[in-house]
């Protein structure tokens, strides 16, 4: 999908959820819209523009993701675990606002990258902090929020890709992964931040699309699963 209609799709959700809604589920549906529709339209000042999350997941769903963003966007709005864990991070992002000093919570940064690729192009890394606090010292510390069932496989590996960029695109020398579930709330602390050889490396996989997917388990939480030809188990929806 072009940009153009990317921003129109976007509008014309926006405006559907410009009433009052009369129901504390209707209020969580748009909040969930209106947080993915900043996540999809982000002003693009370079050749190619990437979050996060693309980088640590498959490439084939940043690729399709371009074309067809309903799927993604229905997922992210409907789903109970979505707005479950929106709303563990919003409590978790109040907490440390009110309780330390130097704590700003949903921080948007970015950086520019130079990357080689057949061609020289500049790409643009964008990304949303759930928490970055400032010491008396000027150390900065990211802290990312996660929900999950459970306590398996702690720090999940996209996890901990996922601070290490987030580190490298605020210049913060700590992160803290903060994982809550029924079972138990537990912390992990991420010390080497990600360079540009091995940030520039992520980027080509997604732009030239080589690593689809990332992680085999991904397929089976993925709405593009059911047009992907790299799909490699189960099939969505599945309940986490």
């Amino acid at each position: 999908m072009e940009k153009s209609e990317l921003l129109k799709l976007a509008e014309a959700l926006r405006n559907s959820v410009s009433s009052e809604p009369y129901s504390v589920q209707g209020l969580l549906y748009q909040w969930n819209l209106r947080d993915l529709l900043e996540h999809l339209v982000r002003d693009c000042d370079a050749a190619v523009c990437l979050t996060v999350t693309d980088l640590v997941y498959c490439s084939n769903k940043y690729h399709l993701r371009m074309l067809h963003p309903l799927p993604l966007i229905q997922q992210n709005i409907y789903a109970a675990w979505a707005s479950h864990g929106r709303l563990i991070h919003r409590g978790l992002e109040d907490l440390l606002k009110t309780s330390w000093s130097g704590v700003e919570t949903e921080v948007e940064v970015h950086k520019h990258l130079w990357i080689s690729n057949g061609e020289k192009l500049l790409v643009r890394i964008s990304g949303r902090l759930d928490a970055l606090r400032v010491m008396e010292n000027g150390e900065k510390i990211v802290y990312e929020f996660k929900s999950s069932r459970g306590d398996s496989e702690q720090p999940k590996a996209p996890h901990v890709l996922q601070v290490r960029i987030y580190m490298a695109l605020a210049g913060a020398s700590r992160a803290c992964i903060v994982y809550v579930n029924p079972d138990r709330i537990s912390e992990y602390w991420i010390n080497n931040p990600i360079d540009d050889i091995e940030l520039s490396q992520l980027v080509r996989e997604t732009i030239n699309n080589t690593k689809h997917p990332r992680y085999d388990w991904e397929c089976s939480y993925c709405p593009y699963s059911i047009m992907c030809p790299y799909k490699k188990i189960n099939s969505y929806p599945r309940r986490r």
